[in-house]
């Protein structure tokens, strides 16, 4: 693609979107994506922070921290947590944890899923935000815009959207 080439390549510079942040002696730290952070009533949240956060709670398996459109704050930090096979762990429970956090890096939404990762290991976040936005905005899907159809029902319910989603008199969850 001439055109993605062309945005990322200029004066000699490859600009990868990493972001980096340099310490008080002068090491460079990478803190996330510039596409993947989130802007959330003025303030830069890094899911990658508040990711590793999460990741110390014990009952956590794996997370990915996306952000979700929101009228008022523009985009609001939502938290998708695999739980570790066996154990039980609620909302309540993860709200409490992330009371260490600072308020506005808090997680407004909370949902218990499978974290969707590439054949690499990465998270699949642009297609986890696609469903979920397509999902909070009752837009129908094809089959093909979505891997399986246990994904998209979670991703639903989640939204306390009930029921199957329909498309030409097929069902498509």
């Amino acid at each position: 693609d001439e055109k993605a080439t062309a945005d990322v390549l200029a004066d000699g510079w490859l600009f990868t979107g990493d972001m980096a942040q340099e310490d008080e002696d002068g090491f460079i730290y990478l803190v996330d994506r510039k596409k993947d952070v989130i802007i959330s009533g003025g303030e830069n949240l890094y899911p990658v922070q508040i990711e590793d956060f999460l990741r110390a709670h014990d009952k956590i398996k794996d997370v990915a921290v996306i952000g979700l459109p929101d009228t008022r704050l523009g985009e609001i930090a939502t938290a998708v947590i695999e739980i570790k096979q066996g154990e039980t762990c609620t909302e309540e429970e993860i709200n409490d944890f992330c009371r260490q956090l600072p308020r506005y890096k808090r997680p407004r939404k909370i949902i218990f899923a499978k974290v969707l990762r590439n054949a690499t290991g990465k998270i699949e976040k642009p297609k986890r935000k696609k469903l979920m936005h397509l999902a909070r905005t009752n837009t129908v899907l094809a089959p093909d815009d979505y891997s399986t159809n246990n994904r998209l029902k979670q991703v639903l319910a989640a939204f306390g959207r009930p029921g199957p989603m329909h498309e030409g008199g097929q069902e498509l969850v």
